[in-house]
């Protein structure tokens, strides 16, 4: 029994040596993979709250997420990159909903844009947004 513990042990330490191996620390791919993007902007005095949960991928260390249907109003789409250090500068572009969670009501159907700073780990990140009103979000891996 102590023998059949003793080689899983050794087994499994080689798998996750090797795994590990796979994707150093400094390598930009691995962030790479499906992620879920949950964006939290409270109310303020520039509109009504909102959240919005949709997802992203990310591939070769590029992030691109998709919230509603790309050049339609109520949509949003996150591009950016994750450094290997995990840190990221995301563009959010998109167009506005519905005019109670608009920055100063502005019409639905507007563009707009923003940025995010994020910082990622294995299998989290969190962001700010920088620009036009505080959000904060969180991307979690799958």
């Amino acid at each position: 029994m102590v023998r059949w513990q003793a080689r899983a042990v050794a087994v499994a330490t080689l798998v996750l040596g090797t795994n590990a191996a796979a994707q150093p620390s400094n390598d930009m791919r691995r962030f790479d993979g499906t992620w879920d993007v949950s964006l939290v902007c409270p109310a303020s005095a520039d509109g009504q709250g909102y959240h919005f949960v949709f997802p992203a991928t990310v591939t070769d260390g590029h992030l691109h997420g998709q919230h509603g249907t790309p050049h339609q109003a109520d949509s949003l789409t996150y591009e950016g990159t994750i450094q290997p250090d995990g840190s990221a500068t995301i563009s959010a572009n998109g167009l506005t909903g519905d005019v109670r969670y608009n920055v100063g009501g502005g019409p639905q159907g507007m563009p707009y844009g923003y940025h995010v700073t994020a910082q990622f780990e294995a299998t989290h990140g969190h962001g700010k947004r920088t620009d036009l009103r505080p959000c904060d979000v969180d991307f979690v891996r799958h």
